[in-house]
């Protein structure tokens, strides 16, 4: 049996063209393969002339947070069993219904 052939390397592959958000920020973001075959994203964040670097990281930090990247990286730092996922599921699903209950009664 012939083994299937491995990526050459430094080629990502299609999916690793940066991609322009569609609402026209100047923004993009990459998705391809690290070296171990782990999946990565990397987002840009383009500085104009007149903006300062702190406005910049801002709207950086901002853009990672909301793309999910940190959470994402958190969640893959370890194998989770289906099991495991699955009680943390139902668990987050009863805090936000728990939530919104005690909302309900201090609206009335």
């Amino acid at each position: 049996m012939k083994r299937p052939k491995r990526a050459r390397p430094g080629f990502d592959g299609p999916r690793a063209r940066p991609i322009r958000s569609v609402d026209g920020c100047k923004h993009a973001t990459r998705t391809g393969r690290g070296g171990d075959g782990i999946a990565f994203r990397v987002t840009e964040v383009f500085v104009g002339e007149s903006e300062s670097f702190e406005g910049a990281l801002k709207r950086f930090n901002k853009r990672v947070q909301a793309d999910g990247i940190l959470s994402e990286a958190r969640r893959a730092e370890y194998y989770e069993k289906p099991s495991v996922r699955r009680k943390k599921k139902e668990a987050a699903r009863l805090r936000k219904l728990r939530k919104a209950m005690r909302a309900q009664v201090r609206r009335r």
